[in-house]
């Protein structure tokens, strides 16, 4: 995109003469880009901060971190209160259509659960379990439930689809937004090899959010696809105590 110089009668790209309006509107996308920027930024330092500096490898700081990142997504939301409130309602509430979406995320969890095992202990001969971390807790199971399918669910959303789309849908078109919005929360979660269910998750949820015009049916669909992950990791946590005390 090119900045229009404030004085100036034709454009320095392309030669097309530009009225009095294109000044500020330029500007007013301009002060967008950089907002959305912004937002990025932090979510990205963030999440490279909790993935790749071992001092903050603990549930404390992980704690600490989410909190940090829902405050930062309700902050970005009430600076754009004006457009982000129309999608916290719910008001063509669906049961059909909710129950086949939670049948879908359902699908997708599950598939996804299986083929990112197989590619862990396939190409890094690991395994991975999120329980792992809460299991010694009194209340692990719950805190687990909290912190990878509640938590996200309504942060996430409410950062990733109720804010930044609408605002990249201030600077670019709508499949832009949904493309863009999409890259962006995949990259935050900072795992090359997730991407290939992670990019049209994101996608799903976008396009789910702008059908709908609300952000609510994106929440209940990321709940229930993260709650299927946390299922699957306590109860493989339970059947290999299982195997050890037998």
């Amino acid at each position: 995109m090119a900045v229009v110089i404030t004085g100036s009668r034709y454009c320095g790209a392309c030669g097309h003469s530009q009225t009095d309006d294109d000044v500020p509107e330029t500007t007013y996308r301009i002060k967008q880009l950089k907002q959305v920027g912004l937002f990025f930024g932090i979510h990205l330092l963030l999440c490279c901060l909790i993935n790749f500096v071992d001092y903050f490898d603990d549930l404390f700081w992980l704690a600490i971190f989410d909190a940090t990142l829902a405050l930062v997504n309700i902050t970005f939301v009430a600076i754009n209160w004006q457009v982000v409130k129309t999608y916290l309602k719910w008001p063509d509430f669906s049961l059909q259509k909710l129950s086949l979406y939670l049948g879908i995320a359902l699908i997708l969890s599950m598939f996804t659960h299986y083929t990112i095992t197989w590619l862990n202990e396939t190409l890094f001969d690991k395994s991975i379990n999120y329980y792992y971390a809460f299991a010694h807790l009194k209340y692990g199971k719950i805190l687990l439930i909290l912190t990878v399918a509640v938590s996200p669910a309504l942060s996430e959303e409410l950062g990733f689809r109720a804010y930044l789309i609408n605002a990249l849908l201030k600077i670019v078109d709508l499949k832009q937004a949904i493309f863009i919005s999409a890259a962006l929360f995949s990259l935050i979660h900072m795992s090359i090899i997730s991407l290939y269910w992670l990019l049209p998750f994101s996608i799903f949820l976008a396009y789910i959010f702008i059908k709908e015009k609300t952000m609510w049916y994106g929440v209940f669909i990321h709940f229930a696809f993260n709650l299927v992950t946390c299922l699957f990791d306590i109860s493989s946590d339970s059947l290999i105590d299982n195997l050890l005390i037998k």
